[in-house]
């Protein structure tokens, strides 16, 4: 999130039954320079939804925090399918865990996999390109640390998350990071 609304966030704060309402609308965010700034028309027919990189239903305890996951610093092109279903189970297996009492640290965003081959079939829309691939990387902190890592293809027929699953040290190695 904009570092503005990052204080704002709290640790075991996800209430997905909280008071907060889901905004109708995303926003460009005034932040980002203009020459990188995405708006949201750009995302109108692509075929993609707008991806939620910290999922709006994570912040309802708070309005504000709520309102600040529909910046478009927070998106990214994402299958649809994949965002609405098992993406969107994904997420819900991590809030459970937090609402059960685990400290989580949560990585998520696009990434490009190439199989060792030039990607060449990237989509491209309006300037902004979707990832072949999204990830999420949960750092589980308690009596049993672990990292959970999880890559999955950007498309609707992408599988399960079983079939996501890796070790963090291969995904590292596709995002290029180390986490």
């Amino acid at each position: 999130l904009s570092e503005r609304y990052r204080g704002l966030a709290k640790k075991h704060s996800i209430d997905p039954e909280g008071p907060a309402t889901r905004p109708q609308s995303f926003f460009a965010d005034e932040s980002i320079d203009s020459r990188w700034r995405t708006h949201p028309a750009w995302f109108t027919n692509t075929g993609f939804d707008m991806g939620h990189c910290a999922p709006c239903a994570d912040f309802k305890y708070s309005q504000k925090v709520t309102d600040a996951t529909m910046s478009l610093k927070n998106i990214l092109l994402q299958a649809r399918f994949l965002n609405e279903h098992p993406w969107a189970q994904l997420e819900s297996g991590i809030r459970k865990m937090v609402q059960e009492g685990e400290t989580v640290i949560i990585v998520t965003g696009p990434a490009w996999k190439s199989e060792g081959k030039p990607i060449v079939n990237a989509k491209v829309v309006h300037g902004m390109v979707a990832g072949t691939h999204v990830f999420k990387a949960v750092l589980v902190e308690g009596a049993h640390r672990k990292c959970l890592a999880f890559l999955a293809p950007n498309r609707d027929n992408a599988g399960t998350m079983a079939d996501w699953e890796l070790t963090t040290d291969e995904l590292e190695a596709v995002i290029g990071f180390d986490l």
